[in-house]
């Protein structure tokens, strides 16, 4: 560039935010769970899948079911990572311009697509636990001790306690 093109041009600070946000289904409320501001040149991407990472380690594998992102964070590694390791469903819509759409529509135009009611899946096991600081665990297993030794210790819950036992003379 020349020092007169040079002249014309000026710095402008660009920065992005990235967020992960929880909302309900009729979108009455949204709560930040996540926040980054990055540089301007930097891709959303990564900074988002950086975000999701750490919400999973701080509060454990089951919390977060569902991802809805737009075409911009499509990583087809990062998306089956989260599925795989954390059981994260990630939804991006489809646009018409998509070559996913276009696959789509081709399937079913084929006669290869088969449809079936969704049901909601019985758990029979344990539900995932939410992460708790080890203070707050040592105080629950300290609380479950004090229950089971407090257990022991009470009769029988089916004879009655002779000192609340009334005899009815006649």
């Amino acid at each position: 560039m020349t020092a007169k093109e040079r002249a014309r041009c000026s710095w402008k600070r660009c920065y992005k935010l990235v967020s992960l946000i929880h909302t309900n289904a009729s979108a009455e409320f949204f709560l930040y769970a996540g926040l980054a501001v990055t540089a301007g040149q930097d891709h959303e991407a990564p900074v988002l899948y950086r975000l999701v990472e750490a919400f999973v380690e701080h509060h454990g594998r089951g919390v977060m079911k569902r991802l809805i992102l737009d075409a911009g964070f499509l990583d087809g590694a990062q998306i089956g990572r989260c599925k795989q390791e954390w059981g994260i469903n990630v939804l991006i819509p489809a646009r018409h311009n998509m070559e996913i759409f276009q696959d789509v529509l081709g399937l079913a135009e084929a006669g290869e697509l088969s449809f079936e009611p969704w049901v909601a899946p019985v758990s029979s096991s344990k539900p995932i636990p939410l992460h708790r600081p080890e203070w707050i665990q040592k105080r629950e297993e300290a609380r479950q001790r004090t229950l089971a030794r407090k257990k022991a210790q009470a009769p029988p819950k089916d004879s009655p306690d002779p000192s609340k036992v009334r005899i009815r003379s006649r």
